[in-house]
């Protein structure tokens, strides 16, 4: 290959790179799609897909998307955030979220709503969140999440993180509660496979019940 060929294919190698690095691409199966301590699929399974564009430094937009099943969320559940993260120094860092749900097949009522999150870390090791609607799942209520998340250095190979979480429910959005958690997960290829542990203070509600559940995703 000549010096100009050469630098033909490297620029052209170099300008895909730059085009593919912004994009994060994932799909997969949870045995329960579980957030903020409440399974959201009935305890049955759920297939999920992701996307997260870096359209410049510092900003990003992301998508994603799961099965879900329950009289009022319908069958889908589509999530769309645009965010910014940023450096304080060199231990904290901030980021900043808006997020949009919207549900589809709803049999009653519309539970789509909006929220912003703030997540501070700290060396990636201890991230503090802090989330806040004023529309709770389509119920003209405000909600605020608090939770603090630590990464535990137990091994290597695989990940752990614990958790501790606080959901403040206003009037007729429900009543507010409690949920701990763990995570471990590791990574083989492009596989990412999770093992998670939740449980919640919630009386009478088997989808509020301490569980376990597993997800594995493929990411392109």
């Amino acid at each position: 290959m000549n010096k100009k060929s050469l630098v033909l294919a490297s620029s052209m190698l170099l300008s895909s790179s730059l085009w593919a690095n912004p994009f994060d691409f994932s799909v997969g199966v949870a045995s329960d799609y579980v957030y903020r301590g409440i399974s959201h699929s009935g305890e049955d399974p759920a297939v999920q897909a992701s996307i997260k564009f870096r359209p410049a430094k510092g900003w990003f937009v992301r998508g994603f998307v799961s099965e879900v099943e329950s009289p009022y969320n319908g069958n889908l559940e589509f999530e769309f955030v645009g965010g910014y993260e940023f450096q304080l120094d060199k231990d904290f860092s901030l980021m900043i979220e808006g997020v949009y749900n919207v549900f589809t097949d709803e049999e009653t009522g519309d539970s789509d709503y909006a929220e912003a999150n703030v997540v501070l870390d700290y060396k990636k090791v201890f991230q503090a969140t802090f989330g806040h609607t004023l529309d709770y799942y389509g119920t003209d209520e405000s909600a605020t999440y608090l939770e603090g998340r630590f990464q535990l250095p137990l091994h290597d190979v695989i990940k752990t993180a614990a958790y501790v979480g606080y959901y403040s429910l206003d009037g007729n959005a429900g009543e507010s509660y409690s949920l701990v958690g763990f995570d471990a997960w590791t990574h083989i290829g492009d596989i990412k496979f999770k093992v998670s542990f939740t449980d919640t203070d919630i009386e009478n509600s088997d989808l509020a019940d301490s569980r376990i559940f597993v997800n594995a995703s493929y990411r392109f």
